[in-house]
């Protein structure tokens, strides 16, 4: 990145973006901090691990992330660990993704109920680098990925890229979703710091910015970028009577 550019994203993310409506001016040291850490400490340099967790979502998986995976410009630089919670056609994606995903890859299989903090904790958790990326099933990534994580991450600064979301099924009305942080890229041994996901919150919600205040309490700066590329497709909301046989 250039220094224009450097110097753009700076003033933009201690004055405009997002989080600054949310924490005010009291985070602004260790903002700095991060942008200090962003411009002298070293790239990530492993492999980088995209962390799913995961439950009846093998459509989105095998036809939206894996091949948007695939189809990055260093996929060779990509690890997947991925926990299913059960879903009704386990076998059938663990075939599926053991026939195109050529990299180093992990999956597992959660005999509980869906929650988003355990699944990903767990997820995290058997991943084998320190370079990590929390992923959603049913999205989408840029070509740059990985070059976009290694420029974000470092040793106290977290990433949390800022999406577009689809409103409604095969809509073009895309939106950036900046109320969400459920997407992340940390080093593992961060991430351990802040405490992991909190899992008491149950299913999903909550717990992505919970762990957002987490790196701030812990000293470690998570910054968000908007990011285009990075989308968030459209599903048919799960309501609670959709695990039912979880409860």
């Amino acid at each position: 990145m250039s220094i224009g550019k450097n110097i753009r994203h700076a003033a933009w993310f201690l004055v405009k973006s997002p989080q600054r409506k949310i924490v005010g001016c009291h985070t602004l040291l260790t903002d700095l901090k991060g942008l200090s850490r962003k411009l002298f400490l070293p790239k990530p340099q492993e492999k980088l691990w995209i962390c799913v967790g995961a439950y009846n979502r093998s459509q989105n998986i095998l036809h939206g992330l894996i091949p948007s995976l695939l189809k990055t410009d260093q996929a060779h630089q990509l690890a997947l660990s991925l926990v299913d919670c059960g879903s009704d056609d386990f076998d059938y994606l663990v075939s599926e993704i053991q026939k195109r995903w050529p990299h180093t890859c992990i999956i597992k299989q959660s005999i509980q109920p869906f929650s988003r903090a355990k699944v990903f904790n767990q997820a995290i958790a058997q991943s084998q680098g320190d370079f990590i990326m929390a992923m959603d099933a049913d999205m989408s990534v840029p070509q740059d990925l990985y070059a976009r994580a290694q420029q974000n991450v470092r040793k106290g600064r977290a990433w949390f890229p800022i999406c577009q979301w689809q409103k409604e099924q095969a809509s073009d009305d895309w939106r950036w979703f900046t109320e969400g942080t459920g997407l992340f890229a940390a080093l593992k041994s961060d991430f351990k710091n802040a405490g992991t996901y909190k899992e008491a919150y149950t299913q999903w919600g909550k717990e992505d910015w919970d762990l957002f205040f987490a790196f701030y309490r812990k000293g470690i700066c998570p910054a968000r970028t908007q990011i285009n590329g990075l989308y968030h497709h459209w599903h048919k909301s799960l309501k609670p009577a959709d695990f039912k046989k979880w409860f």
